[in-house]
This record gives structure tokens, sequence and C-alpha cells, in this order.
């Protein structure tokens, strides 16, 4: 490897270890402020600690290459709301309050690690990217909210948002340079990204401000006076808490901050899962998110053991890192080398970094964050997910995060349920010409269902059926018609088929609406007739009444051809049909040549024979080349699917016809025919209508218009199958 091989790395890596250096301080100093000034320096050491410790966590057991850690700021605001408070009160009773504050921020990151590990042994990698994207985008675009508010009301020294803008005003000696650190970085960083530029706004803003210090003769002690430089006590160098640390902690304020601490966590939690997600997908990697979570949880509860701040990967600088091509030791090593520096000066860098500096970085990350997580996002989202950011950023400003996080919740429910309100239940209109049923009759029979057809409704239901459903689907039963005219027609049929074979479950309001179905069919004279019905759907009716269908006068089927099958054989008795019309054989060829005076004649050259239940007339697969048409029965015909066995494609009554394709494609036979009982059928064997065709062409002719009729019928009924499917 050459020294430009390694050099490169070796400066990005030191690049970004000061930019992480600087985030550090900036987030210890707001976490220590006020009562808990003299502990900046231990503070900070802390946070850049963490931000070691994780970036050789990532290094060593992670499954992202070059990728580096950093103390978390997702959080922060409300970290340092929870111990700000603590220390208030633990300092106005004359006690310190430090450790009570360490204490808190170790808890919060040990219990976060607690159950970043516990998702990824139970394997809730794949589960936990679920999460709603809107409401998790929400819940990181208010902790930048946060963070921008308490930048802006350290820097200008305010109580609180009413009383800002005259504290901005008092206080513009530090307010004014720290909006123009903050906007002069986020300007900078659109023209050229990278830790670079990070750097030069750094060393510009600082090196401008201790030679204006010069310009005008005032000392550090002075400035330091003046508020623009921090205070730092003596305790704050110390290198760690005294022995008496643990006597000295709250335990009352541990527990009263209990509900503000899972809010840490869960942010912590959203805030890894977006981080870890986003630097995969930008780096083009593959991880093993479970893998992922145990390494960060074990590290963080590591951390946490020690008062360190959660701290996993850092989707920037890893993705600035990536597409420079800089991977590898050198990096890493140059990072960890300046981020450990930092930690050992750390009460002397914060002592020389001026208050707008610290304050506007603050202010910097915070206004990032919004960038990144609510404004940005606008042009991926729909209009509908970006207003539930946005509801959740408003509702976090004005009450806090934690109602802000049941908002984003409820959102998010409110969203699913009006997303969902509008698929429809029906997969597609109710047709006014359902399909059939796969049963093939003779043409008297056919000919009285397609009369008679349109007096039957098939609604194909799909989805969970909830409150407002059955409703839709009766305003859809009930529609009214446009003719080809263009006037309107009442459209009420006699029969109502409902397929629940697509429908994963329902509710009792949906079961309260059949019932209102079932009590509304006989004034209407309406026949319902359910089908399909899972396990799920037959337990919800039965449990809203146990003798639903004869309750409603329902008729029910475990599949749609039954169902089909029983409104046919319902419209057929009450068609005037004479059974005093001829067998089968006589029934198709009247259809198809009426009164033809050689019909006679015809219908002689067939041979009868016998079949009873379970006798096969011909198998999937063997030669033969005779046609049969069924004179009483029914026959079966079943496709062989091999292991899964054979499957029952369509069922020939009287009059149909079985046997033709294989004829005219001279090929084998296409699928099996059993008989479902006693049958008796017609035969027509290829010998004999071979002689016919070569010495009769006048009555071949007759024959084969009768076969040409069959086929187009069936023809028919298949284009209609594919309609419906």
């Amino acid at each position: 490897m050459t020294r430009l091989a390694i050099a490169r790395p070796a400066l990005l890596g030191f690049a970004l270890g000061v930019d992480a250096l600087g985030h550090c301080v900036a987030i210890g100093a707001f976490v220590f402020a006020g009562p808990l000034a003299s502990g900046v320096g231990i503070g900070t050491t802390l946070f850049l600690v963490s931000t070691l410790v994780a970036t050789m966590a990532i290094a060593r057991w992670g499954g992202l290459q070059g990728a580096l850690g950093i103390a978390q700021d997702s959080s922060i605001a409300i970290l340092a709301a929870v111990t700000a408070a603590a220390a208030a009160a633990i300092a106005g009773a004359g006690n310190n309050p430090l450790p009570t504050a360490l204490t808190l921020i170790g808890l919060s990151t040990l219990l976060s690690g607690a159950v970043l590990f516990g998702m990824g042994k139970f394997g809730a990698g794949r589960i936990v990217r679920m999460l709603p994207y809107p409401v998790a985008l929400g819940f990181l675009a208010s902790s930048g909210w946060l963070l921008t508010r308490a930048a802006l009301m350290i820097v200008a020294n305010a109580d609180d948002l009413l009383g800002l803008p005259h504290a901005m005003w008092t206080n513009l000696v530090i307010t004014l340079p720290a909006v123009t650190f903050a906007v002069s970085m986020m300007l900078s960083l659109r023209l050229w990204t990278g830790a670079a530029t990070m750097m030069i706004v750094l060393t510009v803003f600082i090196a401008g401000f201790y030679l204006t210090l010069a310009f005008l003769g005032m000392d550090v002690d002075a400035a330091r006076q003046m508020g623009l430089l921090p205070s730092v006590t003596s305790s704050g160098d110390r290198a760690g808490p005294d022995p008496a640390f643990l006597a000295q902690i709250d335990w009352s304020q541990i527990l009263n901050a209990g509900p503000s601490l899972a809010v840490v966590v869960a942010i912590n939690v959203i805030a890894f899962l977006l981080n870890t997600s986003g630097t995969e997908l930008a780096t083009r990697s593959n991880l093993d998110m479970n893998r992922e979570l145990r390494v960060g949880g074990l590290t963080n509860a590591t951390l946490g053991l020690f008062g360190g701040v959660t701290s996993f990967v850092s989707t920037g600088s890893t993705i600035f890192a990536d597409k420079l091509g800089a991977r590898g030791r050198a990096m890493t090593l140059a990072y960890c080398a300046v981020v450990l520096a930092g930690g050992v000066f750390a009460a002397q860098v914060v002592a020389a970094v001026p208050v707008f500096v610290t304050g506007g970085l603050l202010l910097f990350i915070g206004l990032s964050m919004l960038e990144d997580w609510m404004i940005a996002p606008r042009r991926h989202l729909t209009l509908q997910d970006w207003l539930t950011v946005v509801a959740i950023v408003a509702v976090t400003a004005t009450t806090g995060l934690f109602l802000g996080i049941l908002a984003g919740i409820l959102f998010a429910l409110i969203s699913f349920v009006l997303s969902y309100v509008r698929i429809p239940i029906i997969r597609r209109n109710i047709a006014t010409q359902p399909r059939r049923s796969n049963v093939d009759r003779s043409p008297d029979r056919e000919a009285c269902l397609r009369d008679t057809w349109n007096r039957v409704r098939l609604a194909r239901l799909q989805g969970y059926l909830f409150f407002g459903s059955v409703d839709r689907l009766l305003e859809e039963v009930y529609a009214r018609r446009v003719d080809a005219s263009g006037a309107g027609t009442e459209n009420r049929p006699d029969w109502l088929i409902l397929d629940f074979s697509a429908v994963t479950g329902m509710d009792s309001s949906a079961c309260a609406g059949l019932g209102k179905l079932g009590y509304l069919a006989p004034s209407r004279r309406l026949r319902v007739h359910l089908c399909g019905l899972s396990t799920e759907v037959k337990t919800a009716l039965e449990l809203w009444r146990n003798d639903f269908d004869e309750a409603f006068g329902f008729g029910r089927s475990d599949t749609l051809e039954s169902a089909l099958e029983q409104v046919e054989e319902a419209l057929l008795a009450e068609c005037p049909i004479s059974d005093a019309q001829g067998g089968g054989l006589e029934k198709l060829l009247r259809a198809a040549a009426g009164a033809h005076p050689r019909m006679p004649e015809l219908a002689g050259l067939f041979e009868v024979r016998m079949l009873n239940k379970g006798e096969v007339l011909f198998r999937q697969g063997s030669d033969g080349r005779d046609i049969f048409v069924v004179e009483e029965g029914r026959l079966g015909v079943y496709l062989d699917r091999g292991e899964d066995g054979a499957m029952r494609v369509r069922v020939l009554t009287e009059g149909a016809m079985v046997g033709e394709i294989a004829r005219y494609l001279h090929t084998a036979r296409g699928a099996s025919v059993v008989a479902d009982g006693p049958v008796v059928v017609q035969c027509l064997s290829a010998a004999t209508l071979d002689r016919l065709e070569r010495d009769d062409r006048d009555l071949a002719a007759i024959l084969h218009a009768t076969i040409a009729r069959e086929l187009a019928e069936k023809v028919t009924r298949t284009n209609l199958l594919l309609l419906d499917d």
C-alpha cells in the first residue's frame, strides 16, 4: 500500500474527527449548563469517550465497512431538559446535582442498549422496519425543533419562548454571531459537502473571535466575564467523580424522570433504526439488522454503566467517507486519535471555544435535523404523510414531545384507517352478467340460463370487513344503472352471491350489516347465498349469532363453483323446460340443425354406453378419437396436477359434448373424465366418423356444425371465466 493510499484516508479521518469533536463539545455545553456547568469538562469527556467506544465497536463487530460512530443528538434536547430539571431541584436544596445528572444520562443509555440488544436477540430486525415512516420522521424532526429552540434560548439567555425575541435583542452580541455561524455552516455545506468545510467555518469563526479580542485590546478573562466564553470551574477539570458518587445520587429525581427517560429510549431506538437503514441504503450494503441491533445494544449498555451517552453510526460522516472511497483502518484510527485527544483535553477545549460557536453549532444541528427529517422528505412523501410529520412537530412545539409521540401514533392510525377505507371491499363492480359455473348443460338449459342470469349478482369481497363495509355493498347492489339510451334503470336482482374467499376477517359491525341485509332481503325479494367462508369468518358469524344462516335465510356453500351451480339449478327449476323434449343427444342436435330431416339418421350413428359411479370414460394422456354426448347423469372432468392430485375443472350434464378437441387436434386426451354416478353416454366412434366424412359429406357437415357450435359455447364460457378472474 502506497503512502498516498494511507495518507488520504488518514487526513479524511482527521477532518471527520475534528467535526466529531466540535459536535461533542456543542452538545456537552448544552447538557451541562446552569447548575451543571461544573461538569461540562467531564460531561464532554464522556461524550467523546462514547464516540470513541462506539466507533471501535462498529469497526470490530459491525457489518458496515468504514462506519464511524458518534454521540447521538436525536434525544439530547429531551435528555438535557430532564437533567436540567433534576439539577435545579437538587441544587436548590444545596446538594451537588452532577452525580444525579450523570446517572440519568447513563441510565438512558443503558436502557436504550438493553432495548436494542433485546430486539436483535429476539429477531425483531425485520419487524422494526415496519415502523410507520412518517411517524419516525416526525419524532426526529421534533427533536430537531427542540434542539433549535434550546440553542436559541441558551445563546439569548431566555427563560421561555414568549420572551425569546426580547432576550435575543438584549444579548445581540452573542445571538447574532451564533445565528450567523449556523447560517454560514448550512450555506457552506450546500456549496461543498464535507468535514473540511465544517473545519474551515469553525476555524474562521474561532480565529475571527480571538483576532477581534486582540483588535479591541480585550483579554480572555474579560471576555469570559462578559459571557463570550464559558465559565468552567475547577471541579469541571476532574477526571471523574469522587468516591462518594453513589451516595450523592438523588434517586427520587431518577424515579420522577421515568416517563421522560422512556421517551428518550424510544427516540434513541428510532434514530438507531433510521440511521442504520439509511446508511445501509446510501452505501449499497446488505446488513444483518439483528446483528447490528445486538452490537449497538451491547455497546450502549456498556457505555451506560459508566455514564456514557447513546452512540451509534454517524450517517453523515460514514456516507461522506464512502462517497470519497475512503475506507479502512487508517481513516478509523485517525478519527479515533482526534476524538481521544479531545477527550483528554476536553475541559481546556470547552473553555477555549466561544459560546456563540457552541450555541451556533447546536443551532446548526437542530436546523439540519428539521431540514433532513421534515423539509427534505416533502419531495418523497405524499401530502398526507408529510402533513403527519408537520402535525407531530406542531404538537411537540406546543405541548411537548411525549404528546407529540402519542399524536404521531394517532395520526398513523387515522391515516391507515382512511387509506384502508378507500380500498373497495368488492374486487370489481358487480357485473350484471357474472360468470357462470363450470357445469356444461344441454342447449335448451343453457339458453334458459342466458335469459335469466341477469337476475343474479356476484360480489367477490376482499380484505377485512368492518363498519360501513356492508352498507357500501348494499349501495352497489342496488345502484341505479344507465341503459343504452342514457335513461336510468332500476337494478334489483333476485339473487346475490357473496364470495368471501378473499376476506381475511370481519368485525361485529360487518356481521350486523349482514344481518341487516338478511332482514331487508325478503321485502326486496332478494335471496342471498354465501360461499368461500374461511374459519375466521365463520367464527365471527357464529360468535355474533350461532344460527346465523337459519335466522336470515342465507344459503351457504363451501366454494364459489358450488354456489353458482346451486343458483343455476334454482333458476332452471323456474324455467319452462320439459324433459319430454328428448335426451341429451337429441337436444344437442336439434339446437344445431333444427328440424333437419336427416337428424334422426345422424343420431342413429351414436352408440349407447352405460357407466357406473367412479368408472372412467377416458384418462388424461390416453389416445382416442371417439366423441361422446351425455344422455343422462353427470360426468366430472379432472386435470392431473402431479403430487397435488387431480382437480375437477368442469361438470358435464345432459346434452354436453366431450372428446371433440382430441379428434380435431389429433392429440392425446387433455383430461380424465369420470362418472359422478350412473351415467348414460352416446358415443360416436372414430371409425364411424371417418366413414361418414368419406361417404356422406352432407351428414358429416351437419355433425361438424353441431361440434363447432358446442366449441363456440365452450370458448364463450371460458372467456367469461377469464374476465371474472
